[in-house]
């Protein structure tokens, strides 16, 4: 995850939907898209992207299991 970028303000007591869906699909990573709605005004709260990447039992790079 390198940055959020923040849209709009969220107060105390406001409800707010994650959503995330997987943009592309590597040999040992993915890529999420990742961002963030107010649940009353569907106002864009935030968004980021993450990068996952799988390791191996032995903590290095292994392919994703299908």
């Amino acid at each position: 995850m390198e940055a959020f970028d923040f849209k709009s303000p969220v107060h105390n007591g406001d409800i707010v939907r994650i959503y995330g869906r997987v943009a592309q699909i590597g040999t040992t990573s993915c890529t999420v898209d990742v961002w963030c709605h107010d649940a009353r005004t569907h106002a864009t709260v935030f968004s980021t992207s993450v990068i996952m990447v799988h390791v191996s039992s032995e903590g290095v790079k292994a392919p994703l299991p299908h």
